[in-house]
């Protein structure tokens, strides 16, 4: 949390009085934001040295009681902080630390090797703490050269600054030759940057390849064999003719294929169910707890907390409706006094009733659906492409084509292809013949594609509409006529229209589905092998881990999750550029005339004025990510996890970087979008003369950072305001034990708000790392604590509930590219207003190099990393797959809502005699 309101410290107002206040002194959240104009030097307030030597002193004082009380809370709320291995097998669990000694988590984490975190946290957190040390190795490695080379350069410097700017390029004159040790302290920095990163891509793709061959932890194996198959056509979507589809592609290659169902009444049933599961838990662990049946007036409304309802039970009143009088038939008015345990089971038995009917019907649509139209139809259209090229061939008379063409009949014998020369009533037989297909019987589409038989002119006319190009030849005069005035686009629109509702509404299917197959290599080839000639179909995939899937999301249609997420865009960049206006909003209100209170008291006026602005924008700030959060799950409807949470890593770091580059550095950022528009050829010197102004600032920035925010995040004060909270409100001897696994649950670390963070800090090393270098040794401290930090947290404290493989790697590194070009355009702007052409105009290339790596890593290591290599693939397929395919089930990739089975409470306590205690100990399961 702490961390949140270090990045607000990192706004300002630009209204208040040009003197620091002694609150500003002493918390480092000035109430004034150093600002520039692009065209004179800026009178902005710097931080002093002796007022960061002050927040030193009192963030030192801070950290110091925050540790102890972490001390504390760790000996006596273990299940908080060290519940780790409460929620997971015993291989993957690691001891805690030792409780009795303050700081002790700092030797045990120190003593865990790099593998051994590897295997104990999963790729996800590993690449994590990765990157943590990869800024930590840059922020390092350009403190000690900044020592030996720009410290000297700078500290004897003509211009006679003081403060900070003592060792800093300020210090020297305009057009200095010393300016070059700037400028080649740029290329040497880049350079190391890349060649830092290009070592981690390397050791990232090794890991990354083995985490698609195998399967860590408590992962499913079969996710690596799994494809996931987007815009499906209609004629596919069902079980049978998607694996019919693909078998045909892939022969005995295919273990079982799922469509995904659109299916809203069954969900609502079973969110219901649910509801009623919890509530009847609730009632028996009222009567074990009390020794007395409760009641509850029938329809009444149950309020609840953190997914805990409150109890609305009273055992005093005697009612007619007890168990012994238990009648199934009889449904109470709402208002009737009952018997809740009782008056719940009635209504579970009857909702596992209709659950069980709903999931009988869909299981029915999904296996076959329209399977006799979907595979020979789409047959077919292949099939007719194909005859299309034979045709052509046979007519010729060429040797070179009849060689061809013998190719071509070989090929079709091995995948036998329908023969579209066999008219309607032989090929409906053909359909209705059995094949075995992995122990089940399936109908087959059909015989051998080729014969020795030339096409007929009828066979012909079946077939055109697979001929490439057949659309725009032969049309008469009346279809050319209305198509020249948009009625093709009409009839086409209406032709769209149709088979959308026809997918969503009527079919009952989405356009989604999955395909388990039995080897890697076959997975290989489908995902890097186009599968039709139209792009915009049979999109396919690795599917993720399906704990990694957003079920509820999973149904919805590619297209429409794009023409969102284009949307969305849009909106968050629109934010991003007037990030100003909410800022101006909450200075305005705390300069107010209501909130003045300097007539009543002169220093609870200024402790309001000073403070009130920046305790609004952290809690803006921290509401960045959720807002994000919600735009990917609810509005996007993106379809996985880890594609939520690194959608959030990309806006939150858009919306931080806004906070430096735009909103401290400029008095609005409409104001900095007008300075550009008049002098376009001045955007980097707008950059140079603002930015360099408060290397202060963003010490004492990272200094709060380090010795208040790491700290804060060990104690994690959301999660124990929760818990207080829970523990203050609910009777843990009235909870079921399902509501004491939700109060003891998993804490699962999200990456898309943790990234971000770091990368604002190396976006400031980058920025000054050549301006005013005393920056650097500042965040390398901090980068070596928080690898200290998040290491313990993550073997201690965070379990996560599925695993992406590492796949937010490659996006935090991009995003760290772009802070390293913001820096190098920074130092053109700063090098310009000091004359210093030359050493300016050599940075450019610089620029141009790091835009180029961006798309080295994307092509080389990111595309690479999306699939198995085939080499990789082929050497698990002939040592380890039969084994793995042994552990395969037709249902891990169906809808977790079609494989419920029909509810039933659980215990009071999972083992008879189980205390509080244990039942704590045992709270494992995710609700």
């Amino acid at each position: 949390m702490v961390m949140s309101v270090a990045a607000a410290a990192a706004v300002g107002d630009n209204t208040t009085s040009a003197v620091p206040t002694t609150v500003e002194r002493l918390t480092n959240w000035p109430t004034t934001a150093p600002t520039a104009s692009p065209t004179e030097e800026s009178d902005a307030v710097e931080v002093s040295v002796g007022d960061v030597t002050i927040v030193l002193a009192f963030d030192s004082l801070f950290c110091i009681m925050l540790l102890l009380f972490h001390w504390f809370l760790a000996k006596n709320l273990r299940a908080i902080y060290c519940g780790r291995n409460n929620h997971i097998s015993r291989n993957r669990q690691h001891p805690n630390f030792n409780r009795d000694r303050f700081l002790g988590w700092l030797s045990d984490v120190n003593q865990v090797s790099w593998h051994k975190v590897r295997e104990l946290v999963g790729l996800d957190a590993y690449m994590f703490l990765r990157f943590i040390r990869m800024c930590g190795v840059i922020a390092g490695v350009s403190s000690f050269w900044s020592l030996l080379v720009l410290w000297p350069v700078y500290g004897t410097g003509s211009e006679d600054t003081n403060g900070w700017y003592t060792l800093s390029m300020a210090n020297l004159a305009n057009n200095d030759s010393r300016l070059w040790a700037g400028s080649l302290f740029m290329w040497a920095l880049t350079g190391f940057v890349i060649w830092t990163m290009n070592n981690e891509y390397m050791h990232y793709i090794d890991l990354r390849l083995e985490f698609l061959g195998h399967a860590e932890g408590n992962m499913n194996p079969q996710c690596n064999y799994t494809l996931i198959i987007e815009q499906i056509p209609v004629d596919l979507q069902s079980d049978n003719a998607l694996r019919e589809y693909f078998d045909r592609l892939f022969p005995g290659k295919v273990y079982c294929a799922s469509i995904v169902m659109n299916v809203p009444d069954l969900q609502k049933a079973s969110s219901e169910r649910r509801k009623i599961l919890y509530r009847l838990e609730k009632a028996l662990a009222y009567k074990e707890a009390t020794g007395e049946r409760p009641t509850h007036k029938a329809g009444s409304w149950a309020p609840s907390c953190l997914g805990i309802e409150f109890a609305r039970f009273n055992s005093n009143e005697r009612n007619p409706y007890l168990e012994d009088d238990f009648d199934e038939s009889r449904i109470p008015v709402n208002g009737e006094r009952v018997d809740s345990i009782s008056y719940y089971r009635q209504k579970l038995v009857r909702i596992n009733r209709e659950v069980i009917e709903l999931q009988q019907q869909k299981a029915s649509l999904a296996e076959s659906g329209n399977y006799l139209l979907s595979a020979s139809n789409w047959i077919s259209n292949m099939r007719g492409a194909v005859y299309s090229g034979v045709s052509t061939l046979g007519l010729t008379g060429d040797r070179n084509n009849n060689d061809e063409l013998a190719n071509l009949r070989e090929y079709s014998d091995e995948f036998e292809f329908d023969d579209p020369r066999k008219d309607t009533s032989e090929e409906a037989s053909s359909i209705g013949s059995i094949t075995q297909y992995n122990g089940e019987e399936f109908e087959s589409l059909g015989e051998p594609l080729v014969e020795n038989v030339q096409p007929d002119a009828r066979t012909y006319k079946a077939v055109d509409n697979a001929r490439p190009g057949k659309d725009f030849e032969e049309k008469n005069f009346f279809q050319a006529f209305f198509g020249c005035l948009g009625f093709d686009f009409l009839i086409a629109s209406c032709s769209f229209f149709s088979r959308t509702v026809e997918t969503a509404l009527v079919t009952g299917r989405s356009s989604t589905g999955f395909v388990t197959f039995t080897e890697l290599g076959v997975v290989t080839s489908a995902v890097n092998s186009p599968l039709n000639h139209n792009p915009e179909i049979l999109i396919v995939d690795v599917a993720p881990e399906p704990l990694d899937i957003v079920w509820k999301n999973v149904e919805v249609d590619l297209k429409q999750i794009e023409a969102k997420e284009n949307s969305a865009r849009i909106l968050v960049a629109i934010g991003a550029l007037f990030w100003s206006l909410p800022v101006a909003g909450i200075q305005y209100l705390a300069n107010s005339k209501a909130l003045d209170l300097s007539d009543f008291n002169e220093t609870l006026g200024n402790f309001v004025n000073g403070y009130l602005p920046v305790v609004l924008l952290m809690i803006l700030i921290m509401l960045l990510p959720i807002i994000f959060e919600w735009i990917a799950m609810a509005y996007e409807t993106r379809k996985t996890f880890s594609g939520v949470q690194e959608s959030v890593l990309k806006r939150y770091f858009i919306y931080l970087l806004a906070n430096i580059y735009i909103t401290v550095t400029s008095a609005s950022v409409w104001d900095s979008l007008q300075d550009i528009i008049d002098n376009p050829s001045e955007t980097t010197d707008l950059l140079g003369r603002s930015l360099p102004q408060v290397v202060g600032y963003f010490m004492s920035f990272i200094l709060t950072k380090t010795l208040v925010g790491l700290p804060s995040t060990l104690i994690r004060w959301g999660d124990l305001s929760r818990y207080i909270f829970l523990y203050l409100s609910f009777s843990k001897d009235k909870m079921s034990q399902r509501e004491l696994d939700i109060v003891y649950r998993k804490q699962v670390i999200k990456y898309g708000r943790e990234y971000p963070n770091f990368l604002l800090v190396i976006s400031i090393c980058f920025t000054y790392a050549c301006i005013a270098p005393v920056i650097l040794p500042v965040a390398a401290i901090y980068f070596f604590f928080a690898s200290y930090v998040y290491k313990t947290q993550l073997l201690h404290v965070f379990f996560p509930n599925y695993e992406g493989g590492g796949i937010m790697f490659p996006t935090a590194c991009h995003r760290l590219l772009v802070g390293l070009i913001c820096g190098q355009l920074t130092l053109i702007g700063y090098l310009t207003i000091k004359d210093a052409y030359s050493q300016a105009t050599i940075l450019f290339p610089a620029v141009l190099t790091t835009a180029y790596f961006m798309g080295y890593c994307q092509r080389t290591y990111v595309s690479t990393c999306a699939s198995l290599t085939m080499e990789r693939a082929r050497l698990i397929d002939e040592t380890l797959s039969p084994a793995v395919v042994r552990t395969f089930s037709a249902n891990t990739y169906r809808q977790p809502v079609l494989n419920e089975i029909a509810a039933e409470p659980l215990p009071y306590r999972r083992l008879r005699g189980m205390d509080i205690s244990e039942a704590i100990m045992t709270a494992n399961e995710a609700i």
